[in-house]
């Protein structure tokens, strides 16, 4: 005779009980995380009514920046993002690929183009001129199947002025987190452009979790 186990008689702690138990460093990362999806989530919205071509994320005023060599493309450091399009099924905004998480805790957080954008890109746009020394991608590889990651790049450095500051082709990747050397000096833009293959292949559409822009600023201060 198969015994059944009767429900807890235990109360359910009150969700302001459960708020106060974490500790303060967990709320605080609760609350920025929060924030930051509310802000995805609007923007996308927002350039799905208004029909935005190419959506780029909002400026937000910039922390200071790092001095050495450090990751400047992120919103913390007053970087900006903008690309050629995004799959707003998803919401999968291009936010996500300059919020310094470079190991993401779920596939939502990541930039994915539009099914019919056949040369998707993405472009950083510092807070201010800098000193670019080195690129990392954090590819589809990172959460998803490999067969997902973007194997054909261009990454094109432009000056502040939009000048081409340099120009770098690469093809046949099979890292998840591709990083290069990019001898980009007076650089405040940074463009990756994606080779993508055939609807319904696997590399249809460009899939981003994460770009990274080692340097260092030219100025002490990022500009806002």
């Amino acid at each position: 005779m198969t015994q059944q186990s009767s429900p807890s008689s235990a109360p359910t702690p009150a969700l302001p009980s459960l708020w106060k138990s974490l500790p303060s460093g967990a709320r605080k990362g609760a609350l920025a995380c929060a924030a930051l999806y509310g802000a995805v989530l609007m923007v996308g919205m927002l350039a799905v009514a208004l029909g935005d071509p190419n959506p780029s994320s909002p400026a937000l005023a910039a922390a200071q920046a790092p001095t050495t060599g450090r990751d400047l493309a992120t919103v913390r450091h007053g970087a900006r993002v903008q690309v050629s399009s995004y799959h707003p099924r998803g919401q999968h905004h291009a936010i996500f690929a300059i919020d310094g998480l470079s190991k993401p805790s779920d596939r939502l957080e990541k930039w994915t183009s539009a099914p019919d954008d056949p040369n998707p890109w993405i472009e950083v746009q510092l807070a201010g001129t800098a000193d670019v020394e080195r690129i990392e991608l954090a590819l589809a590889g990172v959460k998803e199947h490999v067969r997902y990651t973007m194997d054909r790049y261009s990454v094109v450095c432009f000056s502040e002025a939009g000048d081409e500051v340099h120009r770098a082709q690469f093809k046949d990747n099979t890292a998840a987190v591709a990083k290069h050397a990019l001898p980009c000096p007076g650089t405040q833009r940074v463009r990756v452009t994606f080779g993508t293959t055939p609807k319904g292949t696997p590399k249809a559409v460009a899939r981003l979790y994460e770009v990274v822009l080692i340097g260092k600023p030219q100025s002490a201060e990022a500009r806002p």
